[in-house]
């Protein structure tokens, strides 16, 4: 084989292996051979393209033009396609486009001009873009819609790039903080270096995301803030780091919500372990009470009766003690009614300007428009009180109490910051004063049964508590907000109520009614001292009187005959059968008997309407001797007063 062969046969071997298409035509534009690549990138063997204008691998609009490009290049030297290489848009045969990168070169055969095509299939290069543009269009959706902080840094932990949201959680502006270090967003810059080598090390090491820090950042306004963050390496596609990521969440939010459920939360088992002693206190005082009553008027020395009496005045002290413990337990009976705040706030601080002291100013802000609300107007004013003095305490040098009412709606996100309330209208009390303020250990048990923060025999603990308990029991609920060196501010929140609410309570009246006139009383206790005391106290009052231990044994008596003008019941019994439930029983069978219940709490089951439904009477323990005198005449008169219409339409 000659030179010439072997030349030859070497060129067809690197045609046949080249990746590229290559397509060489003459000067009109017609196919003189083509390599095997262009079948795989246009679909056409070499037999079919050899003779054919080469323009039927293009699109139409550049088939036009492509064969006035040769001769323009011919007739003039002017190079538009001839040795530059440029991106165009080739056509299979199967009529879909094919993007190729073309370079063109010249040659000359026996004094012929020939062109030689060389083609790179730009497909999946093409697809390969275009995924990457999703990726990115993806990647940027994310980067500018999450709602947490979101830091790319170099390798040196130097900041490359921050989002909308970094934005607006850290104040700073996106390009003001580039190039600066990350440890810049935190509190303290010892633990910044410390979470962050800490972290990025494990993380490294363990090649998984870790576990979220929690730490202190600062705002660009100075504010301190708690955050949630989370680190990761970035590394390219030979497994070399080339960053890092932080992604930083402002927990404040979470962190109160989480603050305040534990607080409602250890509030409500200290109030269920508080009601239940006070309810069993209450029995004891009832006993001692009564006794006392019932020994004063056989003592006839002045110096007993002097000892006695102070004996009677610490047990109604006693009695006001488990009154507020009952009040924070949300166990004492509320008489509610529907009341407006702006005039029960003005009439109490009218009152107090004068009791707090020349060097402390008391404002009163009411809201125009004020809703109603519904709550005991009693408990209403004891709140103010103990808020406004306890606020006078805070600034022993003077200072500022405002006392407001407002309107608030509540939506999801301003109810979960407030346990225990829900999604709706409410009626804010709140007082303020700028006094010393109190830590945020301080504050957190603020509301607690014997918490106090002022020296010994300065204070019992209890006004806030009570304030707490009430708001609670009316359907509310009680806040604290202080800082140290600025002040406090406690808001009560009590629903708002329906316009068309026309109830109204019982009053507070305590006169006292004629006695018995012999009608007998059927006493319900299962404390026996309680039994024993109750049958004594009944009986001096001029009432026949039988006992029974339990609801059982009262439903037994009558059902044999017994037919009291009242019965005398306590809510809490044994045997299955409350008090309420007796008095349910009896309504049904016996409406001709009165029912008096007595209780040291009242509860959640105990309610207004229960009360005007079942037309009874309930009795607070301990009870003074007038009142108990006072109850029972008006159960059995208001029973007989109410069943007289029925009486006589039944004649």
């Amino acid at each position: 084989m000659n030179t010439a062969s072997n030349d030859a046969a070497r060129l067809r071997a690197i045609l046949d292996s080249a990746v590229s298409a290559i397509v060489t035509i003459d000067a009109r534009g017609i196919v003189q051979g083509a390599n095997p690549a262009v079948e795989r990138m246009f679909g056409y063997t070499e037999e079919e393209l050899i003779g054919r204008n080469v323009s039927m691998l293009m699109p139409e609009d550049l088939a036009r033009a492509h064969d006035g490009f040769i001769a323009r290049y011919l007739s003039t030297g002017d190079r538009r396609i001839i040795g530059i290489g440029r991106e165009v848009t080739g056509q299979h045969k199967d009529g879909s486009s094919v993007p190729v990168h073309l370079s063109v070169g010249e040659f000359e055969d026996d004094g012929a001009h020939y062109f030689a095509g060389i083609m790179v299939d730009l497909r999946q290069q093409r697809l390969t873009e275009r995924q990457l543009a999703r990726e990115e269009a993806l990647f940027q959706s994310i980067f500018d819609s999450v709602p947490d902080a979101f830091v790319v840094t170099d390798t040196d932990r130097n900041i490359q790039i921050a989002n909308p949201a970094f934005v607006r959680i850290f104040g700073y502006d996106a390009q003001e903080i580039v190039g600066r270090s990350i440890t810049m967003l935190f509190d303290d810059r010892e633990e910044a270096v410390q979470h962050t080598s800490t972290a990025l090390s494990l993380e490294r090491q363990q090649q998984q995301l870790q576990a979220p820090i929690i730490a202190s950042f600062r705002r660009r306004n100075g504010e301190r803030f708690p955050g949630e963050a989370v680190w990761s390496e970035v590394r390219d596609g030979a497994n070399v780091g080339v960053g890092y990521v932080a992604l930083v969440r402002d927990v404040t939010r979470e962190l109160k919500r989480e603050t305040a459920t534990r607080t409602a939360q250890r509030l409500e088992a200290i109030g269920q372990l508080t009601g239940g002693i006070a309810h069993d206190f209450n029995n004891l005082l009832t006993v001692i009470v009564g006794n006392l009553e019932l020994l004063e008027p056989r003592i006839s020395d002045g110096d007993q009766l002097d000892l006695l009496r102070e004996v009677k005045e610490a047990s109604e002290k006693g009695a006001q003690l488990t009154d507020h413990l009952l009040t924070f337990a949300r166990r004492q009976r509320l008489e509610s009614q529907k009341i407006s705040l702006n005039g029960m706030v003005t009439a109490v601080a009218d009152l107090l300007r004068r009791t707090i002291g020349a060097n402390i100013v008391l404002d009163v802000i009411p809201a125009t428009d004020l809703w109603m609300t519904r709550a005991d107007p009693g408990l209403i004013e004891t709140a103010i009180v103990n808020l406004v003095l306890n606020a006078r305490d805070a600034m022993p040098v003077g200072g500022r109490i405002v006392v407001e009412t407002r309107n608030a709606i509540l939506d999801e996100s301003g109810a979960e910051l407030i346990p225990g309330l829900q999604v709706g209208q409410y009626v804010v009390l709140s007082v303020t004063d700028n006094g010393h303020g109190m830590p945020p250990e301080v504050a957190e048990h603020a509301f607690e049964p014997f918490f106090t923060t002022k020296g010994p025999g300065k204070g019992s603990g209890l006004g806030l508590a009570s304030v707490y308990g009430f708001a609670r029991q009316s359907g509310g609920q009680a806040t604290l907000y202080s800082e140290v060196g600025k002040g406090t501010t406690i808001r009560i929140y009590l629903p708002r109520a329906d316009a068309d609410d026309g109830t109204h309570s019982a009053g507070r009246q305590e006169e006292v009614l004629p006695l018995g006139r012999g009608e007998l009383v059927l006493a319900v206790e299962d404390d026996a001292k309680v039994r024993r005391l109750t049958i004594q106290r009944l009986s001096a009052l001029g009432y026949e009187v039988e006992a029974v231990g339990d609801a059982n044994a009262a439903l037994g008596a009558i059902a044999g005959g017994l037919r009291p003008a009242v019965v005398f019941t306590d809510y809490m019994m044994p045997g299955g059968i409350s008090g309420l439930e007796l008095a349910q029983r009896l309504r049904a069978a016996h409406p001709e008997i009165a029912v008096l219940l007595t209780t040291g709490y009242a509860g959640g089951l105990i309610d207004a309407g229960d009360i005007d439904k079942l037309r009874i009477k309930v009795l607070m323990k301990p009870y003074r001797q007038a009142k108990l005198a006072q109850t029972v005449r008006e159960a059995i008169d208001t029973n007989g007063r109410a069943r007289a219409p029925m009486s006589g339409s039944e004649s």
